[in-house]
Parts: C-alpha cells; sequence; structure tokens
C-alpha cells in the first residue's frame, strides 16, 4: 500500500504534511535538526493539535539533517499514553509558557 502525501504547510492547521490511504489521514508534524539531538520546539498551535488528534498525529524527527540524515516517528499509545518511537522509547515532553514583547 502507498500513501499519498500533501504538503499543508501554509496552511497553518497544526501539523506539516498529511499521509492518506484509504479512508484514514496521519497528520504529520516534521522537525529537522543538525545534530543527533532531539530536542525540538511545537509552535502553541502544533502542541494544541498534538493532543486534539493524537490517534492520528505523527511527530517525525530527522536528526543529521546536513550529513545522515535519520528519521525517528513518534505515534501516541493508548496502552502507556505516551508519545513513543517504534522501539517504545518515550518522547519526553515539557509543557512551557513564554512570552513575546516588544515596544
Amino acid at each position: 500500500s502507498i500513501y499519498i502525501v500533501d504538503s499543508r504547510e501554509k496552511d497553518n492547521l497544526g501539523w506539516d504534511l498529511e499521509a492518506g490511504i484509504g479512508n484514514r489521514t496521519l497528520k504529520l508534524e516534521v522537525k529537522g535538526l543538525s545534530g543527533q539531538d532531539i530536542l525540538v520546539d511545537f509552535t502553541p498551535r502544533e502542541y494544541e493539535k498534538m493532543k486534539e488528534h493524537k490517534e492520528d498525529y505523527r511527530i517525525c524527527i530527522v536528526t543529521d539533517c546536513l550529513s545522515k540524515p535519520t528519521l525517528q516517528i513518534f505515534s501516541f499509545s493508548p496502552e502507556s499514553g505516551r508519545w513513543e518511537d517504534n522501539d517504545g522509547s518515550p518522547l519526553h515532553i515539557e509543557q512551557i509558557i513564554s512570552a513575546r514583547m516588544s515596544l
């Protein structure tokens, strides 16, 4: 089976791509990192949609983008209640509050 992938970045939906197969559509948020350490930030909208659509939302993190790209995909596990990769390694999520000021 082949997924049909559409870019949705410009639509400001809270995810970058949609991958459809049959009557199922996955919402993919993609983050790219130049190093090996996984540390990414989500916008408030991305974070909201991640929680709202956890059954169909995937967090796709590409490390070593500039040399040897490696993809890790995290999905929500109803059994553990955590976001995990295929090996069961949990993604640690820390909710933060920020502010922007200007003059």
